[in-house]
């Protein structure tokens, strides 16, 4: 009898280090890569996700509970990022075509995940959340859209590969309002099994980093 073939290894979004400037330690955002390379090795890339179209209700429960702890373990990171740099005023300049006040047209490409136009919150309002889970609760579908879970992957990928835009955001954000630091460690309303030690170990390092920190995003009063 010949052996049977080893399993396959799991694909991985990326091999080699992590790109870009970093403030974080490492460490912690390969936290951010393990968890990232195997939502992508159970689920596929945000293409993937997409072109599947629909989902079935456990396996959209299943995603989103991921997504969830991604989120948090991204939004802990930034926080980590926005602690140790530096606030510099706003100098964002607007394109002519914005000062004219002429929007451009956007035609979504399902093929095409660099073009999408999705975001990532930074800071999640609970009591929005819950007006809207009771909302839910009202109607339950079979299945649900594939789009906006293939969107929140892309988003969290874009967020890890370029962190340094959403913290320069989230700094500015901490500088005006430093209540915005206690949304990102609160514990989310239900919080997901999957990641939670790693939410927990990225919470403790923010705390410690605020410590030796506090002059730095008190708030400004000039």
């Amino acid at each position: 009898m010949t052996a049977a073939p080893p399993p396959p290894e799991p694909q991985r979004l990326a091999e080699g280090p992590i790109a870009g400037p970093r403030t974080a330690p490492l460490e912690l955002w390969l936290l951010a890569d393990n968890f990232l390379n195997t939502f992508y090795a159970l689920f596929g890339a945000p293409l993937d996700v997409m072109r599947s179209i629909m989902v079935s209700l456990p396996t959209y429960r299943m995603m989103r509970s991921w997504l969830r702890a991604g989120e948090v373990l991204m939004r802990r990171l930034l926080l980590l990022e926005a602690i140790a740099h530096e606030v510099e005023p706003h100098t964002r300049k607007r394109s002519p075509r914005q000062r004219k006040g002429v929007l451009e047209r956007y035609t979504f490409t399902p093929n095409n995940p660099e073009a999408w136009r999705v975001s990532f919150r930074c800071l999640v309002e609970t009591q929005r959340c819950r007006a809207y889970k009771r909302r839910g609760r009202r109607c339950v579908i079979d299945s649900y859209f594939a789009r906006p879970l293939a969107e929140r992957f892309e988003a969290l990928l874009r967020v890890f590969n370029d962190p340094a835009p959403f913290a320069r955001r989230l700094a500015r954000r901490m500088r005006k309002d430093p209540r915005c630091v206690d949304l990102i460690l609160r514990e989310p309303n239900a919080p997901p099994d999957v990641g939670r030690e790693n939410a927990a170990r990225l919470r403790q390092a923010c705390l410690d980093a605020l410590k030796s920190a506090s002059q730095r995003i008190a708030p400004d009063t000039t």
